[in-house]
């Protein structure tokens, strides 16, 4: 019992804690935002477990200082930005060693994301001309799959775009007080990695945003909305909208889950 009590006491504090942070989070006036099927995913769980969970899906192109592909999940924050963050790296002084500790460890910042609005609009007119120039291509290499992706992606894609990050997030709800927009909490990562066919010496600082809730769970009364989805795309319209809120800590829930008519197209 001397060995058992100390960690049931620890995991009682734990859960009371977090408890007393969720409330707090919801205490007083919430943002809210709705949004679709489209910008949510399922979360795997157990057999053993009857809850329902998704998490939120986004883009991040319309980052300034972001390098990557239209397209594709990879997208990496730049130097400039990452020192704006308060990152410096420093090259291990072995090449041999790995670079994923050099500059330092991961931090907490916050992130600004658009629903429905001009970085979206930027995003799929991007998905349209890589579809146009793939199509193009797909019967001389036989592309149909990439030709079924970008699709899927302009007509059924979340419409989440991140816009911004920042250390603050008072001040980039300043920068971005449009209703559309809510500023969540990340967590932002940033490495050296060797540039291609260059010496070891020669390396590129990049850094990726993850979101610090990872998963929201789906109020009991409204599971039965919740159909299984695939996890990177959907190949039909939004069967249910949700109401999302954003609380006094920037964290987010579901505070509502409503069918969506199937005789009224969705937005």
């Amino acid at each position: 019992m001397k060995r058992v009590l100390p960690l049931v006491a620890l995991v009682v504090a734990t859960n009371m804690a977090m408890l007393a942070s969720a409330r707090a989070n919801r205490r007083g006036a919430a943002d809210l935002l709705r949004v679709t099927q489209r910008e949510l995913m399922d979360v795997p769980v157990s057999d053993r477990d009857s809850a329902v969970r998704v998490s939120l899906r986004y883009v991040q192109p319309s980052i300034p200082g972001w390098v990557g592909v239209w397209g594709n999940p990879g997208y990496s924050l730049d130097r400039s930005r990452l020192t704006a963050l308060g990152f410096a790296c420093l090259a291990p002084s072995d090449p041999a060693k790995s670079y994923s500790t050099a500059c330092g460890l991961p931090r907490r910042a916050f992130v600004a994301l658009e629903y429905d609005g001009p970085a979206w609009h930027d995003v799929r007119a991007a998905y349209l001309r890589q579809l146009e120039e793939t199509r193009s291509k797909t019967q001389a290499q036989g592309r149909y799959s990439e030709v079924k992706r970008l699709e899927d992606l302009a007509n059924f894609g979340t419409r989440f775009v991140a816009i911004d990050v920042s250390l603050d997030a008072a001040a980039l709800r300043r920068a971005h007080p449009e209703p559309g927009v809510v500023i969540l909490p990340v967590v932002v990562r940033a490495l050296l990695s060797p540039k291609y066919n260059a010496p070891a010496s020669d390396t590129v600082m990049t850094g990726t945003i993850e979101l610090l809730t990872t998963s929201l769970l789906v109020p009991a009364r409204d599971r039965h909305l919740v159909p299984p989805t695939s996890s990177y795309q959907l190949e039909q319209p939004p069967q249910y909208a949700v109401d999302l809120a954003i609380g006094s800590h920037h964290e987010p829930w579901i505070q509502s889950i409503a069918a969506i008519d199937a005789t009224v197209a969705p937005r």
